[in-house]
C-alpha cells in the first residue's frame, strides 16, 4: 500500500510541508487505485471517503466505520461505456446522509451531478446540472450548465459567453432556439438531447 499527501487542490506534496498546510488529505492506494482519502483540518480527521471495491460490501464499510464518531463517504466508480459513473453516500455513524451521483467522461471532466432523494431513491432533477466544455475557449470551466424542472424537463441553459468575448452570458430555456445553441456548441441532435433532459446517463 502507499500513502501520500495532498493540498486541498490535490496536488501531491511532501511530509515536511504538511506542517504548513491547515488542510491536507492522507491517500491510501494500491496499485494506482484509491482505496481510501482522509480529509484533515488543523490536524484533526474530519472526513473519510472510502473507494468501494467488487468484494466488499457497502454493509461491511458501514460496520468499519460506524463507531469512528468521523463523517465519511462510500464512493462506488462504476463503468458506463466510455464514462464513469460515481455514486457518493454519505454517512453519520450507521445513518446514510446523503447520496448522490456524477457522471465524468474519459477526460475525467464532470459531465452531470444528481441528487438522489433518501425516501424515494429517485433523482431530484431539479437538483440535477449538467456541463459541456469547450477547452479552445476555456481551459477548465465549462461553457455550458444546463438545469431542470422537478419532471426532468429543461429550465435553462447557462451559455458563459462572457468569459472569452466580453459579452454578458446568455440563458436559454426550452422555448428558445436550442437548434442556435446547438450549432453554437457543434453538437449532434443527439448530442444536444443529453443536454435538454435531466436524465445522468447518456444513450449508448
Amino acid at each position: 500500500m502507499t500513502i501520500r499527501y495532498q493540498n486541498i487542490n490535490d496536488e501531491d506534496v511532501a511530509i515536511e510541508q504538511l506542517s504548513n498546510l491547515r488542510e491536507y488529505h492522507k491517500v491510501f492506494s494500491e496499485n494506482q487505485v484509491i482505496l481510501k482519502k482522509e480529509f484533515y483540518i488543523d490536524n484533526t480527521l474530519k472526513h473519510i471517503d472510502h473507494y468501494k471495491n467488487n468484494i466488499e460490501s457497502e454493509d461491511d464499510i458501514v460496520e468499519l466505520y460506524r463507531y469512528s464518531g468521523i463523517f465519511y463517504s462510500i464512493i462506488e466508480k462504476l463503468d458506463f461505456g466510455n464514462y464513469i459513473i460515481e455514486v457518493h453516500k454519505e454517512y453519520s455513524e450507521m445513518k446514510l446522509k446523503s447520496h448522490s451521483r456524477y457522471l465524468y467522461n474519459n477526460s475525467n471532466n464532470l459531465i452531470c451531478q444528481e441528487t438522489i432523494d433518501l425516501l424515494t431513491g429517485l433523482p431530484k432533477f431539479e437538483e440535477t446540472e449538467k456541463y459541456f466544455y469547450d477547452f479552445e475557449k476555456d481551459d477548465y470551466f465549462p461553457i455550458i450548465t444546463a438545469s431542470f424542472n422537478e419532471d426532468g424537463t429543461l429550465d435553462t441553459i447557462q451559455y458563459d459567453s462572457y468569459r472569452f468575448d466580453g459579452q454578458d452570458e446568455i440563458i436559454f430555456s426550452e422555448d428558445d432556439d436550442i437548434i442556435t445553441l446547438q450549432n453554437l456548441l457543434g453538437l449532434s441532435s443527439n448530442e444536444m438531447q443529453y443536454y435538454l433532459i435531466a436524465t445522468l446517463e447518456p444513450q449508448k
